[in-house]
């Protein structure tokens, strides 16, 4: 985050990444991971990757969701 941070201030593109950096900070390629897969279980099904990932979406989706409706109101 803070490297984002970083070029962010310095006017820098923080896309693309590598594989490698995305293979440690996406939560939706580490699907079967067990900090994900907790992280995913407070909010659905988590028994397998495809469940895992489903529940992430759908997580994402709600948040989204969520903040679209609060700008709404503002």
């Amino acid at each position: 985050m803070q490297e984002c941070e970083k070029a962010r201030a310095l006017d820098r593109p923080t896309l693309p990444s590598t594989i490698g950096r995305e293979l440690k900070i996406n939560p939706y390629l580490r699907v079967g991971t067990d900090s994900v897969r907790q992280a995913a279980g407070t909010q659905g099904v988590n028994n397998d990757d495809l469940a895992t990932f489903t529940t992430l979406r759908e997580w994402k989706n709600r948040f989204k969701n969520a903040i679209e409706t609060k700008r709404m109101q503002l």
